[in-house]
């Protein structure tokens, strides 16, 4: 039985980088997981300000297969949850874990009970990996994380999101100058990598003209940034082009949730 609530849009992270992803939206009847790179007790802390237990979720998204974002399938198959994901990412999961209800997204624009949700490609080294907007009434939420370049595609289904969680993961001269072997460095600045404080500045004051009031950075390297760094190159960009006055910006925690995005 699926818990009810209120009709308020709320979208939160529970957790994010590199040891653990996942992002949790609800719009009061239809409860929705992005990810779950996190343990099950962990997860049950993070929605049970909701009045929610893992058991009332109405779908789990991944957005691809590595560990960080799917670490809690393995004990999946206790909850009666639906798990979706493109086809390339079920295939690569199922090598690894048994889902018993897994749906392979066939179209880009889909529906879960009341949210409408649409899938695009990003530019990763895993086998099919997406980000997802998600609309629940005139509320635009969008998940992206894990990619080495803003497409055109992914900033046109971006367009018009008023609450976007974005991939911030590295600073540039701090990778460069740290800890990562060489070959590590180059896959992390590919395309097929992870996203630079620069181009994650560049991409939100993109957004912010199509109507982006909130972001929170994601997917922050533990190793290769700093949040003053992030926030710092977040806000210069907002500045200098004059789009940070409706913008507010935070930080996604890596271990903890973060600040709730309400709206309605």
């Amino acid at each position: 039985m699926r818990a009810q609530g209120t009709c308020m849009t709320r979208a939160v992270t529970l957790c994010s980088g590199s040891s653990g992803n996942a992002a949790f939206l609800t719009n009061g009847q239809t409860h929705i997981l992005v990810d779950c790179g996190l343990s099950l007790k962990r997860l049950s802390a993070g929605i049970a300000p909701f009045g929610l237990r893992p058991e009332n979720l109405d779908a789990v998204l991944l957005t691809h297969e590595h560990t960080d974002h799917m670490s809690a399938l393995k004990v999946w198959g206790r909850l009666d949850v639906p798990v979706y994901g493109t086809d390339g990412t079920l295939s690569a999961v199922k090598k690894r874990h048994d889902i018993n209800d897994a749906r392979v997204l066939m179209d880009s624009v889909f529906k879960i009970g009341g949210v409408t949700v649409r899938a695009f490609e990003t530019s990763h080294d895993a086998e099919d990996s997406c980000g997802y907007v998600f609309s629940m009434g005139s509320t635009r939420i969008g998940i992206c994380t894990d990619l080495g370049e803003m497409t055109d595609d992914v900033m046109d289904a971006l367009c018009g999101c008023e609450y976007a969680i974005l991939e911030c993961n590295h600073d540039i001269h701090m990778l460069k100058n740290g800890p990562y072997p060489l070959f590590l460095r180059r896959r992390v600045m590919s395309r097929l990598g992870h996203l630079c404080n620069e181009d994650c500045a560049e991409a939100v004051v993109n957004l912010a003209k199509t109507g982006l009031k909130r972001v929170s950075l994601a997917h922050m390297s533990e190793q290769n940034n700093d949040p003053s760094l992030a926030m710092g190159a977040i806000m210069w960009a907002l500045n200098k082009y004059n789009a940070g006055h409706n913008v507010q910006v935070d930080i996604a925690p890596r271990y903890e949730a973060g600040v709730v995005y309400s709206a309605g």
